[in-house]
């Protein structure tokens, strides 16, 4: 399966506050003291962030964006896609279905 297959939603665990104009996810648990466990998201994947918030395939993530970004589609799969491995190897997020956790 691809990974457009997959249901993915951020974890509960997170929280984002917008902090100077950007949006930081910090754990709510014991890992807060840790640097490494507070990220900065960019724009776009604040966005898909956003997105997250509730359980999203790729799919609508990438159609949201369109109507947000003057970009092509397949650089806005690309940055989906990345952001998703990404978020999900750092624990951000996870994966409903488990369908795509198999391919990291």
């Amino acid at each position: 399966m691809s990974l457009d297959d997959s249901i993915f939603v951020a974890r509960k665990e997170f929280i984002s506050r917008d902090v100077g104009g950007e949006l930081v996810v910090v754990p709510i648990n014991e890992a807060v003291a840790e640097l490494a466990s507070v990220f900065v998201l960019s724009d776009v994947a604040k966005e898909i962030w956003n997105c997250l918030q509730e359980a999203s395939c790729p799919s609508q993530i990438v159609t949201k964006l369109e109507r947000l970004y003057d970009a092509s589609t397949e650089q806005i799969q690309t940055d989906v896609e990345s952001f998703l491995k990404d978020a999900m190897q750092a624990g951000l997020i996870e994966c409903l279905d488990d369908v795509y956790e198999e391919d990291l």
